[in-house]
């Protein structure tokens, strides 16, 4: 198992009879897609990419069973400084409450700095590592989204747990804040989504032919200003689900850059003063609570995680704002 509480600094690519004969850095733009050409033509000037560790050109042909190494830009990161509140643990899992604006896991250009590497780092100096267990994590949230997390520490527990997934049997809550007043008071969102074709990024969309998607929405509290509160019952996990939900609802979640219509809410949004005051710059979407059933007592585990302050300060200045509008 690799120690997650170090950075990869390299990768390393074995080229198939697929790319024999194709330049290098149209190979390297199939792998690394979030770099852009410009940038790996640079990267491979530089001498960060080797092949059959040698250094190259960008227009370098490839041969079948090369090898190409990619040295990576790690950031420097210091794990003992992200925060990183434990919900629920035992020898089996872990429950974080996951702080918007952190990765999960590495992957793309996230390499280091994510919450599994911190859980890696502190599950090694409590020597849980040398005693067999790693963290692996059941499901996944959005950089920007926060809330309950759930860890297995072994493969036998995660298995179990991810059953419990894709059978439908986990709880999951959700507490969103969302574009204008909603007028019922509850709705069943039940519409099929799938990725959209040729997005420059990771973009779902609702179509006949999507995978079948079940939200159940819940007005929690209306405000005057044009937002709603909102308790979201994730029935289905799909990838964006409850933000293209309510956004093809016409409710989409305040600061939601690929589906919302602002990525940032000032004060003035809420016609109260200072105008400029920013109050929230990331989707306001919290996995308020998660159920399931524990992977080895077999008992039902129900763990919450408050409001977390930047959504909870958007709610009070909501209240304050709307009772400012009655006097």
């Amino acid at each position: 198992v690799r120690d997650l509480s170090e950075p990869i600094r390299e990768k390393t690519f074995t080229v198939d009879f697929l790319y024999d004969g194709r330049r290098l850095d149209k190979f390297l733009r199939n792998h690394l897609r979030w770099r852009s050409r410009t940038k790996l033509q640079e990267k491979i000037r530089k001498g960060d990419v080797l092949v059959d560790g040698r250094p190259s050109k960008p227009g370098r042909l490839l041969r079948e069973g090369e090898t190409v190494t990619v040295k990576l830009d790690v950031p420097e990161i210091d794990l003992d400084t992200i925060p990183l509140e434990t919900l629920y643990e035992d020898e089996h899992l872990i429950v974080l409450n996951k702080p918007a604006g952190y990765m999960v896991h590495p992957t793309g250009r996230h390499v280091f700095g994510t919450l599994l590497n911190v859980v890696h780092k502190r599950m090694k100096e409590a020597g849980e590592i040398a005693a067999g267990r790693t963290p692996l994590p059941c499901h996944r949230l959005d950089q920007f989204t926060s809330g309950t997390l759930l860890i297995a520490k072994t493969k036998d527990a995660r298995r179990k747990l991810q059953e419990e997934f894709e059978s439908g049997r986990v709880e999951k809550r959700y507490a969103a804040l969302v574009e204008g007043v909603m007028e019922c008071d509850e709705a069943r969102l039940d519409y099929p989504i799938a990725p959209q074709v040729g997005a420059k990024r990771l973009t779902m969309e609702v179509v006949p032919h999507g995978h079948p998607s079940l939200t159940l929405v819940r007005v929690v509290e209306r405000f005057r200003g044009g937002f709603t509160l909102v308790e979201c019952d994730l029935k289905t996990g799909r990838t964006h689900q409850i933000r293209i939900h309510l956004a093809h609802f016409g409710h989409p979640v305040v600061c939601d850059e690929i589906y919302g219509v602002r990525t940032v809410l000032k004060r003035g949004d809420l016609g109260d003063p200072p105008a400029g005051e920013t109050l929230l710059s990331r989707q306001a979407l919290h996995a308020r609570v998660l159920g399931f059933t524990h992977p080895e007592s077999g008992e039902k585990v129900v763990v919450e995680a408050p409001l977390p302050p930047d959504m909870k300060a958007v709610v009070e200045a909501l209240r304050l704002a709307d009772r400012r509008r009655e006097t």
